[in-house]
């Protein structure tokens, strides 16, 4: 979808790899490199374009080509150019260089106006320099008459020996603020410049008075107020220079600057402390000096300015002409007010403004837009134009000679847009500003300064993560990025959506409070309120089963606790999973022990593949067939074979209707067999379905003794009604190792018969004894569950 490609340069000498639809035109310019022609020609989808062009061998450094009316030589190889001399006869017209050139598929950059470029071209009539030029060669200019205004750019660092020598035609001049060094006569015989604008803030000295750059033709010279040293010589032999204003700026004066200029009548030095000078800075001392007010005994005693005959203070002013301090964003169109303070009236009056590079004033057709306030007389009118050393010039007056009304408040409004790349703190000044009374007396009001802020506004913020996941009492540091990267302010306002689950600081840094979700959000605080979020969950620490941020035996308790059929308050499925299967039983507790025992919180990685389930084949609990009479109390034993130590376990006993589990105090009678460990543990409950969930553990995870045996008992008892064939049967069986691994048993079921006793019959007496099959049994030899016949009666009943 590029409509609007008209050509396409690619630089590999292999053609790159493309699809079908990687371009949708092909009927484009493409430039390839020297020599690569026919591997395009041959390349998938690259032949389908129609106009394949080799582009030339990158130029050596001195070799020279015309683009666009200008020819050029390569100064830095693929890099930088320098404007020449045509090849082709003279340059004639406007001449607008520009600051960058492509060609053979390399972007040039021009840096430079070479030797004799436009010598001789009388016939150019306006040249405009771009700020990418840092030097003017010797005689860059020399000779073109038909210039009447020359501006050089602020990035100019040097210009060369008559660079601008015999331009009859020129009247106006600037000098932009970084020119370093000038090299000899560069305006020798331009007889006709009379306005020279001085903005060189450090420029070197001349060394010899016929090295001085202006002609005596020269009647009004400005200096920029940054200007810090005026060279030597630098208006040497300006005889018909009358007056001269050196800026607040300047600290120091070379010698000669100002010998020879016979009409010198006044100088002004706004300079509060007096510049250095020297003792031929000046070659008489008759012309007037004007001092700031306060200032005439700092002058009076200061080295050569004391030989001075006549110092004058300036008066005080109450009438000031200004712009407030502003902020200003990039690519944003501001209104400004220019402001008037005055105890006196006024009819006129006229300044000099000055922006810098990147700060446009609104324009209609070409013309300045400044609009009067409702201070204006009735037939006030303004106007304004650009002064060839880039000052705008203001003009207001009235042919009736009405006064502006009040005496403070704004005079003239007018809209300034600010580049997108303008960022940064700039000035603003006002300058050589006169005002005017109806009996036309005239004042001359000192510059103001304005201060911009230049601003880049945010564009886009973006943090570091989307998501994260925090345990309670953990932090993290989110960070967030804001475009583009010269954005002026970066700072951002960090809020939580839930301060009770996460809160966060000022610098992003991340608190996780409570399990939850929370929306941390960055906000930039530039006025574009853009922003960015983080989800933040805070999940469960594994084995603070009951979410106090403590891990202990609290903690076992209560996941007991839920095991046994109770969901204790404040309890965390999440965290007393701790082996992270999804469910929790024994492991769970035997996990908590572990990371109780090694104080250490483990990784739930690592934890998931220290948990082994496995099926303990060469293990069973079990309870032994056996009867009961209805009544009576016994002890049943659970009995584990186990060919592997374990050191916890649980399980769920399923008793029969009728036989009931015994308690003691409340307190169901469960108990280990001595083949518990020191510190072996034993709880259970009584589910609501009437299963009885038995669990035990120790806590410094012994294990239990021996092999086989009995390992719990049980006390029951038989109600009155408990008589005939019954299942127990013993389900969910999980034992533990000490190192976590989980065995899961197979589910045990016995018999047990609930009988009525035979009142006065022993297990010694004699009688005929059969099993339940109605098998013969001679002599019983021990006690158990018979067919018993005594003579005519039959019963079955149990012998103890």
């Amino acid at each position: 979808d590029c409509t609007s490609l008209t050509k396409i340069t690619c630089l590999a000498a292999t053609p790159p790899t493309i699809e079908s639809n990687t371009f949708s035109k092909y009927s484009v310019e493409l430039y390839v490199p020297a020599g690569c022609i026919s591997a395009y020609q041959s390349a998938n989808y690259w032949k389908n374009f129609t106009n394949i062009i080799e582009l030339e061998p990158e130029l050596e450094e001195g070799a020279t080509f015309e683009y666009e009316g200008l020819t050029y030589m390569v100064i830095v190889k693929g890099e930088e150019l320098a404007v020449i001399a045509s090849e082709n006869g003279k340059y004639s017209g406007d001449i607008v260089i520009p600051s960058s050139v492509d060609y053979n598929g390399i972007t040039y950059s021009v840096t430079s106006i070479g030797n004799g470029a436009f010598s001789d071209c009388s016939e150019i009539t306006n040249v405009k320099i771009p700020q990418s030029v840092t030097s003017i060669g010797n005689s860059a200019f020399w000779g073109c008459t038909g210039l009447t205004t020359m501006i050089v750019p602020h990035f100019v660092l040097s210009i060369g020996d008559n660079a601008f020598a015999y331009c009859n035609g020129l009247t106006k001049v600037s000098i932009g603020f970084r020119v370093k060094s000038i090299g000899a006569h560069i305006f020798q015989n331009c007889p006709n410049l009379n306005s020279v604008y001085w903005l060189a803030t450090e420029c070197e000295d001349f060394t010899q008075s016929y090295l001085a750059p202006f002609d005596d033709s020269v009647t009004y010279f400005y200096f920029g107020d940054t200007v810090e040293h005026i060279p030597a010589f630098l208006c040497n032999g300006l005889s018909n220079l009358t007056s001269i204003e050196i800026p607040y700026s300047v600290t120091s004066i070379g010698d000669f600057a100002f010998m020879h200029c016979d009409s010198l009548t006044k100088i002004t030095c706004l300079a509060t402390t007096p510049p250095v000078i020297g003792s031929n800075t000046f070659t008489y001392y008759n012309a007037d000096l004007y001092v700031p007010a306060g200032c005439k005994e700092a002058y009076e005693a200061a080295e050569y300015w004391n030989n001075f005959t006549n110092i004058i203070e300036i008066e005080e002013s109450n009438v000031n002409l200004f712009i407030n301090d502003f902020a200003i964003n990039a690519g944003e169109t501001k209104e400004l007010a220019i402001n008037l303070t005055n105890e006196i009236a006024f009819t006129g009056f006229q300044a000099d403004l000055y922006l810098p590079d990147g700060l446009e004033i609104e324009q209609e057709e070409g013309d300045y837009i400044f609009e009067l306030t409702d201070r204006k007389g009735s037939d006030h009118v303004i106007t304004s134009g650009k002064q060839a050393n880039g000052a705008i010039r203001i003009l207001c007056f009235s042919i009736k000679l009405n006064e502006f009304s009040g005496s403070e408040g704004a005079v003239v409004k007018f809209r300034v847009t600010a580049a997108n790349d303008f960022v940064g703190n700039y000035e603003i000044n006002i300058k050589d500003i006169i005002f005017a009374q109806t009996d036309e007396s005239e004042y001359q009001l000192p510059a103001t300064t304005t201060k911009v802020e230049a601003r880049m506004l945010a564009k886009s913020i973006t943090l570091d993560r989307t998501e994260v996941s925090l345990k309670a009492t953990q932090t993290t540091t989110l960070l967030a990025t804001i475009l583009p990267d010269n954005t002026s302010i970066k700072t951002v306002v960090w809020t939580s959506s839930d301060e009770d689950v996460a809160v966060v600081d000022e610098n992003g840094v991340v608190t996780a409070i409570a399990i939850g979700e929370a929306t941390i959000t960055a906000t930039t605080t530039d006025g574009t309120n853009l922003s960015a979020s983080c989800k933040v969950t805070v999940v469960p620490t594994l084995g603070d089963a009951n979410n106090d941020a403590v891990i202990n035996v609290t903690d076992i308790m209560v996941v007991a606790s839920y095991i046994l059929g109770n969901t204790p308050e404040g309890f965390v499925f999440e965290a007393a999973d701790v082996t992270k299967d999804g469910k929790i039983n024994i492991i769970d507790i035997v996990a908590i022990a572990n990371i109780i025992l090694s104080s250490e919180t483990p990784d739930e990685t690592q934890l998931a593949a220290r948990v082994a389930r496995q099926t303990a084949l060469g293990s069973r609990l079990f309870i032994d067939d056996t009867s009961i009479q209805e009544g009576e109390t016994m002890q049943l034993a659970v009995n584990l074979t186990n060919d592997i130590a374990f050191s916890g376990f649980q399980a769920d006993v399923k008793l029969p209707e009728g036989l009931e589990l015994c308690q003691e105090d409340g307190e169901y009678m469960i108990s280990l067999s001595d083949r518990k460990g020191s510190d072996h543990v034993l709880t259970s409950a009584m589910l609501s379905d009437g299963t009885i969930r038995i669990l035990s553990y120790s806590m410094n995870l012994n294990d239990f003794a021996g092999a086989d045996g009995a390992l719990v008992y049980l006390t029951v008892k038989a109600t009155q009604h408990f008589v005939g064939d019954y299942e127990i049967s013993i389900d969910n069986i999980t034992f533990t190792q000490a190192d976590l691994t989980e065995y899961s048993l197979e589910p045990t079921v016995c018999r047990i018969a609930g009988t009525v006793g035979i009142e006065g019959i022993e297990a010694e007496q004699e009688a005929e004894y059969f099993n339940l099959q109605g098998l013969p049994v001679a002599n019983p030899e021990k006690g158990g569950l018979y067919i018993i016949k005594r003579g005519n009666k039959v019963s079955k009943s149990i012998i103890k």
